[in-house]
């Protein structure tokens, strides 16, 4: 992921085969126009289906006109699904295990493909989220193994729960997420630790919500090691049971 200019930019991958040394390093690259994806320079997010494709979603620019692709890794071919979104600038994209893909757009809420890659269905924008929230972007999006959906936007955090069918949404279900005596959750990302925990990057520190005890933790620069107090993005280890942030 990189700026459009030479040697850079488009959709890569890398083997590292298991190993530190670089000098073993393995990569596939795949720009605009010389392959079937449309997108030279790639601002968003990526999600993992069961089968291995990947779902690429990226922000309109100057550059490049955003959208969502998915990648097939087995035939090495993108697949777009950008003429059935709701907008172009795709922030965030995420798969359930049910094969439902959710889109986080940047200014048009969530929208859905039921079933995704399995229904080949196109794209449609959830009508419930703004109704229901009043928010307009999202920040980001999570799965937890339940299938239900977290939902960071710029002011608070909701947990979407969707009866298992992305296409009825008079049985679709918000729960904000916040602390006690807060307003709200304004976070930058959100990471799920199964159905035990949640991890949320926020300006205020890392902050960590118990789900089974609903009690909260927040490590920051005044009782933890970490580097900042503002953390922009985390992702979990789930292996090694390590959260790692940015």
């Amino acid at each position: 992921f990189g700026p459009t200019i030479i040697g850079s930019g488009g959709f890569n991958i890398l083997d590292d085969h298991g190993t530190a040394d670089s000098t073993d390093d393995e990569w596939e690259t795949y720009t605009a126009n010389e392959t079937p994806l449309s997108m030279g320079v790639i601002r968003g997010d990526m999600a993992f289906d069961s089968t291995g494709g990947v779902w690429v979603g990226s922000q309109f620019n100057q550059q490049q006109p955003g959208g969502l692709e998915r990648f097939d890794p087995q035939s090495k071919t993108f697949v777009s699904y950008s003429e059935s979104l709701s907008e172009r600038a795709v922030r965030t994209v995420e798969v359930d295990g049910l094969g439902n893909v959710w889109i986080g757009y940047q200014h048009s809420g969530l929208g859905v493909i039921p079933g995704g890659y399995s229904g080949g269905e196109a794209a449609r924008q959830v009508s419930t989220f703004t109704g229901a929230l009043g928010e307009t972007g999202i920040l980001d999006l999570a799965v937890d193994p339940a299938n239900r959906l977290w939902i960071v936007t710029q002011a608070k955090t909701v947990v979407l729960n969707f009866q298992e069918n992305a296409r009825d949404e008079s049985r679709f279900n918000y729960t904000e997420v916040k602390p006690p005596a807060a307003g709200g959750l304004a976070a930058n990302a959100v990471e799920l630790q199964g159905v035990e925990a949640a991890w949320f990057a926020t300006d205020d520190g890392l902050w960590r919500y118990d789900i089974a005890r609903d009690t909260w933790s927040v490590f920051n620069t005044g009782n933890s090691g970490i580097a900042a107090d503002r953390v922009n993005d985390i992702a979990l280890d789930r292996g090694r049971n390590v959260i790692w942030a940015a």
